[in-house]
């Protein structure tokens, strides 16, 4: 095995005990129980992320089984069998790796061995690490050994991923769940190691790691080692940074506090930054959208855990800008930025998209007057640049829909039904059919015309109703039930009694081929200046 000097860390201080395994005590209480009253099974599977303990528990197991004391939950450290399976020399330990032994020939090797008796201690005990590798018919050749096996065996499968292991393997093993590690815990085992290894190193830097390692005690360890070796043994959090790449808190801190106060161009500007000096911005998307979620906990809660990203202080100091209606719209964009990173787009342009539309939402643009004050500012002289610039489409709205104004009514459900189709086209292929009349005690009607009872039915489904819901609390910023009323001949005259009249019936109906509209001269001057500015053009008065 050689000096143990010159071990790695996670193998130098792996758990000789059942009581230095930490954070899995629904585990390790269990089989000690089981353990001490002589009733432990032939067969175990460990499920749980990479770097929890699992392969340890298992060979504690092993030498628990083999210790002189054996059976026994405590065993004694000190006997040729138990020193042998610390060494990693015991013979009755068979430690088998299902990602490059995993076809059915190795399973008919393995099964040819294990009718023979124990060569060295009481127990032959089989390790198969990530037992979900093995092939279809490698795993069929297991389960009749696993079901009967010889005396004195015991199989444990080890596997980061349970839901590919045939439910017949499970069926037939006592199965444990090993879950990631606490911050906190984890902090505390890097502490003592530390203090060993003669490694200076500070709260913050223990809790970086901690947070990297993402609850396992492994990976953790491992990076304290990489820090060590970089920093001399003199680790602080801005070697951490420059190691393991960690958006440091200052820099989230402010991408998140520009956002949120209006100030997209500086968070585009630390995308920018980031991506220059190598960061990877999908980690970057996932620490913007936790902090977020942390955010809104902790504003609704009070509550802090020690696994936040961002610190107390950090957080109380945002909460003055905070609001939730746009930390969802700003989770939302980051959602699709990170979706379309996935699928190969270029990180910082899913990001920095993402920012711009938040701003948009957030900040929308009300007339092309905005737009040409800054051409005007970008070149003054340019007057021809000025005259080009059109009143740019109704923005979202900024304030509930009240119901009362018609044309506020019309805006909102535009807006609604555009932000619906993003969610379920054929919902809004459905619901599109329908005129808006009008919300009454927090109901909006919306009336069909006959013939689309089949709308209504597919409108009126349980979980398409609360998707519709949901929508129309984030487009019109109002929450609304919604009333579906099928249009019928005999109540045309009824209708015409209930239209505003200041509604404009021209920008609903589509199908008045039977009537001739008819528009006074302000009107039609007004559609000439709006189609003239829709071609870039103007109209000359002569």
């Amino acid at each position: 095995m050689g000096d143990i000097q010159n071990l790695a860390l996670y193998r130098k201080y792996r758990p000789a005990t059942f009581d230095e395994v930490v954070g899995q005590e629904h585990v390790t209480v269990t089989i000690r129980n089981s353990l001490k009253a002589g009733q432990f099974s032939h067969a175990y599977l460990f499920a749980g992320p990479r770097g929890t303990g699992k392969t340890t528990v298992a060979r504690l197991i092993a030498k628990s089984l083999n210790c002189i004391n054996a059976p026994t939950d405590s065993p004694c450290g000190k006997c040729d069998a138990c020193q042998s399976i610390q060494a990693g020399t015991f013979l009755d330990i068979i430690e088998i790796d299902a990602a490059s032994n995993r076809g059915i020939d190795d399973i008919r090797s393995l099964r040819e061995h294990v009718r023979f008796a124990p060569a060295q201690g009481g127990y032959k005990v089989y390790i198969i690490d990530e037992v979900h590798m093995l092939t279809q018919d490698a795993s069929n050749a297991l389960l009749k050994t696993l079901e009967e096996p010889p005396a004195k065996t015991v199989f444990i499968l080890a596997t980061t991923e349970k839901h590919k292991v045939l439910p017949t393997i499970q069926s037939r093993c006592q199965v444990f769940e090993f879950r990631r590690l606490p911050v906190n815990i984890i902090i505390e085992r890097l502490k003592e190691v530390s203090e060993k290894e003669g490694i200076s190193v500070d709260e913050k830097s223990l809790t970086i790691l901690a947070r990297k390692s993402r609850g396992g005690m492994r990976d953790a360890l491992v990076l304290l080692e990489q820090a060590k070796s970089f920093s001399e043994n003199k680790v602080s959090p801005g070697i951490v940074f420059q190691l393991i790449g960690y958006l440091p808190e200052e820099i989230l801190l402010r991408i998140i506090r520009s956002l949120l106060a209006g100030d997209t161009l500086s968070a585009i500007q630390a995308i920018k930054e980031l991506d220059s000096s190598g960061q990877d911005l999908r980690s970057v998307a996932f620490l913007i959208q936790k902090a977020l979620v942390e955010l809104m906990v902790y504003s609704h809660t009070g509550v802090y855990h020690i696994d936040y990203v961002l610190e107390r202080d950090s957080l109380d100091n945002l909460k003055d800008l905070f609001r939730y209606d746009l930390a969802a719209i700003l989770l939302e964009f980051l959602e699709d930025a990170e979706r379309r990173m996935r699928f190969g787009e270029d990180a910082e342009l899913a990001l920095e998209v993402a920012f711009l539309k938040y701003h948009f939402h957030q900040k929308p643009v009300d007339t092309g007057r905005e737009i040409e004050e800054q051409l005007s500012q970008t070149s003054p002289s340019s007057e021809v640049q000025a005259e080009k610039v059109v009143t740019v489409k109704t923005p979202p709205i900024s304030k509930a829909v009240s119901g009362n104004d018609p044309d506020e009514l019309k805006n909102g459900w535009r807006i609604f039904l555009e932000k619906l189709k993003s969610k379920s086209l054929s919902l809004h292929m459905h619901l599109k059919e329908g005129k808006p009349l009008k919300i009454e005690s927090g109901t909006l009607i919306v009336r069909f015309p006959s013939g689309c009872e089949e709308n209504i039915d597919f409108i009126s489904k349980t979980e398409n109703i609360n998707l519709i819901e949901e929508t129309m609390k984030l487009a019109l910023r109002k929450e609304l039930k919604l009333v579906c009323e099928l249009k019928e001949e005999s109540t045309t005259a009824l209708e015409e009694e209930e239209k505003p009249a200041s509604e404009d019936t021209s920008a609903w109906e589509s199908d008045t081929n039977d009537s001739q509209a008819t528009f006074s001269l302000e009107d039609i001057d007004k559609i000439a200046f709006e189609t003239a500015s829709e071609f870039e053009g103007k109209i000359e008065n002569e």
